[in-house]
Parts: C-alpha cells; sequence; structure tokens
C-alpha cells in the first residue's frame, strides 16, 4: 500500500469525466493501478451485458448503437451492485453521465460516508474528433489504443500503439478493432449529450473537490495529472 493511499481514511469515489476520446480509459486505469484504487467502467460493463445472449443484452445492444444514453435506473442498478462489491476506493470512468445518475452517487456517497472526488478531462473539440475517429481497443485485454498523432504547436500527441510487451501478454493486441459504437454518427450523437448534460452535472457536483485538466500531451502528461490530484486526495478528509 502506497504513502498516499494510508493517508485516504475515508472510501474515495473519484468521477472522471472527460467528452468521449478525451483518453479517459487510458489515464483512469494508470490513476487506478498508481493509488490501488477498483478501475469501473460503465461502458465495458453495458458492452459486456450487450454482447449476452439474452433480451436484456439485445435491448442494450439496440440502446448503444443508437448512441442514445443507457436508462438511468438500469445503470445505476448496475453500477450500485458492483460498488457493493467491497469496500475498496473506486475509480468510476464514464459514470454519472445525467441528472439522476449523479443524485444516485451523491446519495450514495453520503450513505457509505465516502468522499467524491472530481477530475475533469478536456481537450480541443478538432483534435478530439480526431481521436474518436483514431480510437482502437483489443477485445482480449480491454485496453484503448489510437492510431493518430497530433502536432500542431500547442498539443503534441503521439499515436498510442501497443508494445511489445503488450502483445506478449495478449494476443488480442495484434489484431486492434474500431468499436462498434465509433461510427461518425454515433460519435456525434455522444458528442451532443455529453456536453449537454455535462453543465448539469457539473453545478451538483460543484460542492465537491474538483480538478478540470486539458490534456495537450496525451499520456506525457500523466504525471503532471497525478501531481495535481495528489494534493486533492492528500487533503485532510472532511
Amino acid at each position: 500500500m502506497n504513502k498516499m493511499t494510508k493517508l485516504m481514511k475515508k472510501r474515495v469515489f473519484l468521477l472522471l469525466f472527460g467528452p468521449p476520446g478525451v483518453g479517459k480509459s487510458t489515464f483512469g486505469k494508470l490513476l487506478a493501478k498508481d493509488y490501488n484504487f477498483r478501475h469501473i467502467s460503465s461502458g465495458d460493463l453495458l458492452r459486456d451485458l450487450a454482447r449476452e445472449s439474452s433480451s436484456v443484452g439485445a435491448n442494450l445492444a439496440d440502446v448503444m448503437s443508437s448512441g442514445s444514453l443507457v436508462d438511468d435506473s438500469f445503470i445505476c442498478s448496475v453500477l450500485g451492485t458492483e460498488l457493493a462489491k467491497n469496500n475498496s476506493s473506486v475509480l468510476l470512468d464514464g459514470f454519472p453521465r445525467s441528472v439522476a445518475q449523479t443524485n444516485f452517487m451523491l446519495t450514495l456517497s453520503s450513505e457509505l460516508d465516502s468522499r467524491l472526488v472530481v477530475l475533469n478531462l478536456t481537450l480541443n473539440t478538432t483534435h478530439l474528433i480526431s481521436r474518436l475517429m483514431g480510437r482502437r481497443v483489443c477485445l482480449g485485454c480491454k485496453r484503448s489504443y489510437n492510431t493518430f498523432s497530433i502536432n500542431d504547436g500547442e498539443y503534441s500527441m503521439d499515436p498510442l500503439l501497443p508494445s511489445e510487451q503488450d502483445i506478449s501478454k495478449c494476443s488480442g493486441c495484434k489484431n486492434l478493432v474500431t468499436r462498434e459504437d465509433d461510427t461518425h454518427q454515433v460519435v456525434k450523437n455522444r458528442l451532443d449529450l455529453y456536453f449537454s448534460n455535462q453543465e448539469k452535472i457539473s453545478q451538483l457536483l460543484s460542492k465537491e473537490p474538483t480538478i478540470n485538466f486539458e490534456v495537450k500531451r496525451g499520456i506525457k502528461d500523466y504525471s503532471l495529472l497525478k501531481s495535481t490530484l495528489d494534493n486533492i486526495l492528500n487533503a485532510p478528509d472532511n
């Protein structure tokens, strides 16, 4: 257990926000590892359910393929089940995405006497769309990668591709695929939904410790992001 984990007396729910394609999954997994948090991706949970051979899976697949949000009561039930599995601190990637889901987390954190910490990742919209169209995923280990590079002076991002070590651990990393819901129209729908909902969500979470971090160098920004988050997590519990 690292020093930072020892300092956190209360259970922490780290809410990781950012538009699709900003790098939530990549940053989230690194942060979860360094802080010894469980990493829970609502998107991964839902995609796993959508692949199941059941009426629930089929209906869920239809909703997700259209770019629409999943019913609040359904996703809250799924996340509630995951969060009840143990008492470890959790990094939530992709949740909450609506006012109802946000109220669910506020209520749950209060009931469990836990800390909510908010991390908002942002990116220039033009570059964001380029990154979205370059996203790839390994169906085996579910790691996310990106084929696009951006270098325009202010922003500098290299492609994020599987390393030899990644491939040695997971043969699926040799054959990355485009996510089923990363079509141009679905991407547009998801971005519109994200930005229309995020302002209301931010208002509800305005009293919680919050970091707004613009990603300009991709994964090379990780050390700066972590040091910024250290300051929040190192603060005394309320």
